[in-house]
């Protein structure tokens, strides 16, 4: 069930960025998650799969993020309005992802 359609879609976007495909391409790569029946669920189911499997050259914090997102996992509820879930999503989200940015920035030079 996806508990926040927004956090939701980022995780997919993350997802893309890691395998460098689209979310439709990669659902042939996971055959076990055939679940066209579910209708959205499905896409959760897919997503939720792909990101618990997930083994990125980005790291582990990558992968921590996507499943994160994902699950709207931030201990506060779903609803992006609770400044609570904010926090969470800045602390648990945002400031790494710019960690994994400034580690890959400084190790490309």
């Amino acid at each position: 069930m996806i508990r926040n359609p927004h956090t939701f879609a980022l995780g997919v976007i993350l997802i893309e960025l890691a395998y460098q495909a689209p979310l439709d391409d990669l659902r042939k790569l996971f055959k076990n998650v055939e679940s066209d029946d579910l209708g959205l669920d499905s896409e959760f189911y897919l997503a939720d799969t792909i990101s618990s499997a997930m083994t990125s050259q980005l790291g582990k914090g990558y992968k921590e993020v996507v499943y994160k997102c994902i699950n709207c996992d931030f201990g506060a509820g779903f609803d992006l309005l609770s400044e609570a879930l904010q926090d969470g999503f800045y602390k648990e989200v945002i400031c790494v992802l710019d960690g994994i940015e400034k580690h890959l920035r400084f190790t490309k030079t």
